[in-house]
């Protein structure tokens, strides 16, 4: 995922990046199979991870997310 796409409909934090730049860490509404998943009728926020490719230089989610 190429960090361009990195906007939804949905609420994404501000971006914190690493002090190497390598890594940017945001959080978004905890969205999944086009349902929230909430916890007594409280949005939980997932925490992502992208990653800056040496290949091109585009950050991307790890896989596991």
């Amino acid at each position: 995922m190429a960090i361009k796409s990195l906007n939804t409909k949905f609420h994404e934090s501000n971006a914190v990046f690493t002090k190497d730049g390598q890594t940017i860490y945001y959080t978004s509404n905890n969205y999944f199979n086009k349902k929230y998943k909430k916890v007594n009728e409280i949005n939980k926020l997932k925490i992502f991870r992208l990653v800056k490719q040496k290949t091109d230089g585009e950050y991307r989610r790890t896989s596991n997310q």
